[in-house]
């Protein structure tokens, strides 16, 4: 995880994706050998990202409703084979998980068995200290002041050392109990990955099911996402067909650089890495320490229609998919509910990146399009090599190791 991956959701319907040879596909809705009039304007910038971002690979789908879908692969999902990577091929989303695991806990807060507003104390009593004046809302929106556990400096040694150790969530969250709050729960915003391992245990206490199960059974199959899995933590390979995953880094030292960007400062806010060297081959690492946080699989067909599914709220009831849009006052530009990523848009339009790099997609802010971010001010994390320039940038605020990202067109 050389850096961390953020993830802005500002719309129904335009998604892109990452990895593979150039390629086209075009639906029926477009003019024969009529190219959409956005491709001119995304393609050059994907091209130089690349370059820049030192990227493999890249996939782009766009999908506008009424108008258009286009799908374009660059450079390579295999660096010792240089194999195209294809539109069915799995990828690992991440923090994306968070938006399916934050559905799984609205589906049972349809159900009552979960209320927003109960303290976590309620369902897993003794686990969280002060867990009686922190609730389910306040998890799910980042809120809750809980310690990210992957942010722990002995947690990154560790998976750095043994990247393929499978651990259980109630390790993971052990681990990070031990450190104290950031805050009064709901007074402030924190990224935290521990928030959603918690929810993941509620939702198997709540439901009876283990997660992968539930989600496959309450999410996967209504929307017929039939590549979408959650592996067992001791099943954690890839679904053929998939490509390579690749970082530069460690853990540690992405670690380092994402603190110094937060803290604002853009000296320190880089990973080091020497110039020519290949990236590191994380394929097979584990993630069983995010099971609940970054570990599903998936494809970027069924990303297209998860997509869907999350801005309409279309398996939750409409008092419930409005709770998950609203705003939180600690979180001003993002969306509540921030790791659910979802907001209803105006306008209707996103895109989804998916890539073969850690880390490489940097987050554009409510009103920003591509392009944009390269006259920020704030600091961004970046890739230093041996000879000291930096070769790429990132501005991110969660742990990927290669996956997908939404962000404002």
């Amino acid at each position: 995880m050389t850096v961390k991956q953020g993830f802005q959701w500002r719309g129904t319907w335009r998604s892109l994706a990452l990895a593979g040879s150039p390629f086209m596909v075009r639906s029926s809705s477009c003019a024969a050998n009529a190219e959409p009039a956005f491709v001119a304007k995304l393609r050059p910038l994907i091209q130089s990202a690349m370059k820049d971002w030192v990227t493999p690979g890249i996939m782009v789908l766009v999908d506008v409703p009424g108008q258009s879908t286009w799908i374009e692969g660059f450079g390579t999902s295999d660096l010792a084979t240089k194999a195209p990577m294809a539109a069915d091929d799995h990828h690992r989303i991440g923090s994306v998980t968070k938006t399916l695991t934050g559905e799984a806990v609205l589906l049972l807060v349809d159900e009552g068995k979960i209320g927003l507003d109960d303290q976590v104390e309620k369902y897993l009593p003794g686990v969280v200290p002060n867990g009686a004046n922190i609730t389910i809302r306040q998890m799910l929106d980042m809120t809750s002041g809980i310690y990210n556990g992957t942010a722990d400096p002995d947690f990154n040694a560790n998976i750095d050392a043994k990247p393929v150790t499978i651990w259980t969530p109630q390790e993971f969250v052990a681990l990070a109990l031990k450190h104290p709050p950031y805050f009064t729960p709901g007074t402030g915003f924190h990224y935290s990955n521990t928030n959603y391992e918690l929810l993941g245990l509620i939702v198997e206490k709540q439901s009876g099911m283990a997660l992968d199960n539930f989600m496959a059974e309450r999410i996967f199959r209504p929307l017929g996402m039939t590549s979408t899995i959650l592996p067992k933590a001791d099943k954690p390979g890839m679904p053929s067909p998939h490509g390579r995953g690749y970082l530069f880094g460690t853990n540690v030292d992405g670690m380092k650089a994402y603190n110094a960007m937060i803290a604002g400062n853009a000296k320190d806010a880089i990973v080091p890495w020497a110039a020519g060297k290949p990236p590191v081959d994380a394929t097979e690492f584990s993630t069983s320490y995010a099971s609940a946080s970054g570990s599903v699989i998936s494809t970027i067909r069924d990303m297209q229609v998860w997509a869907k599914a999350l801005a309409i709220g279309n398996l939750l009831k409409p008092e419930t998919q409005k709770q998950r849009i609203r705003w939180s006052p600690h979180a001003p530009l993002r969306p509540r509910y921030h790791r659910f990523r979802g907001e209803v848009p105006r306008p209707q339009r996103c895109v989804f990146v998916v890539s073969s790099l850690a880390g490489i997609v940097p987050i554009l802010r409510p009103g920003e399009r591509i392009g944009d971010n390269q006259r920020r001010k704030t600091p961004r994390c970046g890739l230093r090599t041996a000879a000291g320039s930096p070769k790429a940038v990132f501005e991110s605020s969660d742990v990927e190791r290669f996956g997908w990202i939404l962000m404002e067109v």
